[in-house]
């Protein structure tokens, strides 16, 4: 049933994805054309890393494509980021939930387990978190550097836009640490 949902989520983002890319190249307008164009590469993630040998779940797998409709689809090519006000920090609050759960598989990979140290797992699943963070707004302001857009809308807000997302995803990832260690263990 996950790989059906995952199915269903990658053939809805990727028709409508065409449709708002030959309804803008046909208006002449190609100011959002990187939005569209990056879904793609996005959606191929999964498999590319299933090609390199990484195991990854169907739950883990649908979780991911979960969150590319909510961040990207809704977010980049719905124009959700700028129709909803909230919607931008409340994805990257999830991006915390989502790459501290994947800090927890790498552990697993390596057949390690988590030290009884409460402090390392902090700043292991903080870390990760906040790497992944920090390497998304890297990203971001490379694609505004390359393209002259305004994804990090330094323009109208200088680095709030970008500390307000990396406090979303950090507050994601305590979310989940508090969870984990407070319900789950248990």
């Amino acid at each position: 049933m996950k790989k059906i949902f995952s199915y269903i989520l990658i053939v809805v983002m990727v028709l409508f994805d065409l449709r708002c890319m030959v309804m803008s190249i046909s208006n002449n307008d190609f100011s959002r054309i990187n939005v569209f164009i990056v879904l793609i590469p996005l959606l191929l993630i999964p498999k590319i890393l299933k090609l390199f040998r990484f195991k990854i779940s169907d739950g883990l797998e649908l979780m991911y494509y979960i969150f590319v409709f909510l961040a990207q689809f809704l977010g980049s090519v719905m124009e959700f980021y700028a129709k909803i006000s909230w919607f931008d920090t409340f994805t990257h609050l999830l991006s915390g939930i989502f790459f501290s759960i994947i800090s927890l598989l790498f552990i697993d990979m390596d057949k390690i387990k988590i030290p009884k140290n409460c402090l390392f797992f902090i700043i292991y699943v903080l870390g990760f978190t906040m790497l992944t963070a920090s390497l998304w707004e890297f990203f971001e302001f490379g694609m505004d550097v390359i393209t002259k857009s305004n994804l990090q809308h330094s323009i109208e807000t200088g680095v709030k836009d970008t500390m307000v997302d990396m406090i979303a995803a950090f507050l994601g990832s305590i979310l989940y640490i508090t969870y984990y260690r407070c319900i789950k263990q248990k």
